[in-house]
């Protein structure tokens, strides 16, 4: 198994002259992160889709080996809680064509008030339509996502369930 380390994004002021040296570019951080780091995840796709001009500087920022995780975008996991998201999907994976090969997966974060219940058929419908090139793990939120229910379903359609603490 091949472990990659990196952090959820790598675009953050605060790492201006600490992370990154105090003169280099914002327009540089991206490739200086891929120089230390071996994959990063993409939290702007999460407010906002990408045009494939940004994607093709991220690609050309990273080098071949560099890996990328992206979350959906909110308007299709919080806004339509997955329901006739067709359309969205198609334009979320249109624009990472240009990283397509460098993709390791894409997140559903979803949002807390979304059960297990009320997502599995819409998932299943997702994933009727999503190519399988890519690991889909989910970010459940709702307490119904921590069951042996759910986590069989997952590990039987193999994806997995992403739990994330943070304090406070």
């Amino acid at each position: 198994m091949e472990i990659k380390i990196g952090c959820t994004g790598w675009s953050y002021q605060g790492w201006s002259g600490t992370f990154y040296p105090k003169n280099l570019k914002n327009s540089e951080w991206l490739k200086y992160y891929s120089q230390i780091f071996s994959i990063t995840e993409i939290n702007s796709t999460f407010y906002k889709i990408p045009s494939q001009e940004i994607v093709r500087r991220w690609n050309a920022s990273t080098p071949r080996h560099f890996r990328f995780t992206a979350k959906f975008p909110s308007i299709i996991t919080h806004e339509k809680r997955l329901e006739k998201v067709n359309s969205e999907v198609f334009s979320f994976l249109t624009s990472l064509i240009p990283i397509h090969e460098k993709i390791s997966a894409l997140v559903l974060q979803l949002p807390p008030s979304l059960s297990f219940e009320e997502a599995k058929p819409r998932l299943e419908e997702l994933f009727d339509i999503l190519p399988a090139d890519f690991a889909y793990p989910i970010e459940g939120r709702h307490e119904s996502w921590f069951t042996d229910e759910a986590l069989n379903y997952l590990k039987q359609k193999k994806h997995c369930l992403v739990w994330n603490a943070v304090e406070g």
